[in-house]
């Protein structure tokens, strides 16, 4: 009974998560990134291999998960989404053991319940996407770096703890590219601590040399994939904001009435927590141990619970030791300093501006809530309930926007897919822009049974002119139809559909506009020959429209 108990800090947040990021699981349709996913994954092969290089080894290991996995247990929602909602899982128990081991088990439960109860984190849980897989294996990166920490200096043995630091970094890159950001507050804080840099340095340098085929793939693709990410603006930081807060994910969600109150509240004790930080560092380097006390007679056995800072009036003591001061600038500097990378890169070249690729290093900030919360700093007999009181607030509010977003399709491809079932006419022509989109309809008519099936096999595709009963993969295809090629399709199409989304916006970067710019001279194009033109618009974060062209 007693060892259970010792775990329950670990197990009771995770299994928390378990049922968070389980529920209406594959309720929402799959969107356009998930179609990415899919298609890769479900090549086999030369085709496989030509797939991931054409993706430029992005989420690389990730791919290759669920192409075995596709493989054994087929393609459902449920299915794709399952190593998203495990890479959740062993997020919210890293935080947790990461916590005990820095500050306490209060601190440790309590930041895993915040980071379980998050919309990002359940919405990221609920994709197949490498997402919460990365943020696991940078998470276990932190918890890694302290065991080897701590075996050092008690003379233990640190190889397998180093190794899993190594394993989680490599892990993490061949994840994302965005996963090697995470090596700088870990190096900057280090050296901060004056701890022992060599160990992680032969780690990171063999993590290097194994990623140079990820690096020659990357060098291949190229930054044409992330042409859509615009440059920094406030338009872009607001969604940023509210994905740290927890309140949306990228504008994919109608906010609620209490998303207000959430971002004020999560703002001021961020804020407070990185000031606390810097106050702290500053003391530090001024080497002031104590500012103002009242010392104890006695002397503290353990030089790592000595006081940094301690003010002790009446019935009040505000007191930081050294343990937690490292515990602080380790939680503050991960959000830190990986924010500040992508936003100095976003400026200076390539765009990277977007809340996904915050999300890793998102995970702090749920820690540094709840230190501000629960630490200790302040100790007097109200404290812990008022401690409390706002915990318990937060948690209502974070609910309060998650329940009402379970299940919801902000991107609808299941709608537009049964539409075009119930309205087509055998040797209907169909075309896709992008070509990405067929994916998500081809996977949609093999799921609507005998119905769906026969649809795929009647409809005659033009763009591209694969049978919708295949599914190659498509990366970001901005192909477009020539006007030969229109005039020969208008001699034996008497009716086209189009079906388009994220065609590419007039206001946005150059390439985008490009794109845009393409698809409305196609649309353009096929309105002159076939003069009857209905479109059927669904979703609305990514609209689908589906349109007909027809004399």
């Amino acid at each position: 009974m007693k060892y259970i108990k010792s775990l329950y800090p670990f197990i009771f947040p995770a299994i928390c998560a378990a049922i968070l990021f389980s529920v209406d699981l594959g309720q929402r349709s799959l969107w356009l990134d998930e179609g990415a996913s899919l298609s890769i994954a479900s090549q086999h092969g030369s085709a496989l291999s030509n797939a991931l290089a054409r993706d430029g080894g992005n989420m690389l290991i990730y791919y290759l998960l669920l192409h075995l996995i596709i493989t054994i247990f087929g393609n459902s929602p449920v299915i794709l989404r399952l190593p998203s909602v495990i890479g959740g899982i062993l997020s919210v128990l890293g935080i947790s053991l990461v916590c005990a081991k820095l500050f306490n088990n209060r601190i440790a439960v309590t930041s895993a319940l915040l980071t379980a109860v998050s919309l990002p984190f359940i919405y990221w849980s609920q994709n197949a996407r490498s997402y919460t897989l990365l943020a696991a294996a940078v998470i276990w990166s932190y918890y890694f770096l302290i065991m080897v920490l701590r075996a050092i200096e008690e003379n233990h043995p640190k190889r397998w703890h180093l190794i899993g630091y190594g394993f989680c970094i490599l892990l993490g890159a061949y994840m994302s590219f965005i996963a090697i950001l995470v090596v700088i507050p870990q190096l900057i804080l280090l050296l901060q601590y004056k701890k022992p840099l060599r160990e992680f340095i032969t780690a990171l340098s063999i993590d290097a040399l194994l990623c140079i085929p990820l690096a020659i793939l990357a060098i291949e693709r190229g930054s044409g994939q992330l042409f859509w990410i615009e440059k920094p603006s406030w338009q872009i930081t607001t969604t940023v904001i509210d994905a740290l807060v927890s309140t949306n994910v990228a504008n994919n969600f109608y906010p609620v009435s209490s998303a207000p109150a959430l971002v004020n509240i999560t703002s001021l004790l961020i804020l407070l927590g990185l000031i606390l930080a810097v106050i702290v560092a500053w003391l530090i380097h001024k080497k002031k141990p104590v500012l103002r006390s009242q010392r104890n007679k006695g002397k503290n056995k353990n030089p790592s619970e000595a006081p940094l800072f301690l003010y002790q009036k009446h019935n009040m003591k505000i007191e930081i030791t050294r343990r937690y001061a490292f515990g602080l600038h380790l939680v503050a500097w991960w959000l830190v300093f990986p924010s500040l990378a992508i936003l100095i890169e976003s400026w200076l070249g390539q765009s990277i501006y977007n809340p996904k690729y915050f999300f890793p290093f998102t995970a702090p900030v749920s820690i540094l809530i709840c230190y501000i919360l629960f630490s200790d700093i302040i100790k007097h007999k109200v404290m812990p309930y008022i401690g409390f009181l706002v915990f318990a607030l937060l948690i209502v509010l974070r609910l309060a926007s998650v329940i009402p977003n379970y299940g919801i399709s902000p991107e609808n491809w299941r709608q537009p897919t049964e539409y075009l079932i119930q309205n087509y006419r055998p040797h209907d022509c169909v075309a896709f822009y992008p070509e990405d989109t067929r994916t998500l309809v081809s996977y949609y008519l093999s799921k609507d049974g005998p119905q769906g099936k026969v649809a795929s096999r009647l409809l005659v595709p033009i763009l591209p002119t694969v049978a919708l009963t295949k599914m190659p993969s498509y990366v970001e295809d901005y192909v477009t139809l020539s006007p030969r090629q229109l005039d020969d399709y208008s001699k034996t199409c008497d009716r086209i559909w189009l079906i388009s989304s994220h065609q590419g916006l007039p206001n946005s970067t150059a390439i985008s506009y490009r794109h845009y710019i393409r698809f409305e001279r196609l649309y353009q194009s096929l309105g002159k020959i076939y003069p009857i033109v209905n479109t059927t618009t669904y979703g609305w974060s990514a609209t689908v429209d589906v349109t007909l062209f027809r004399r």
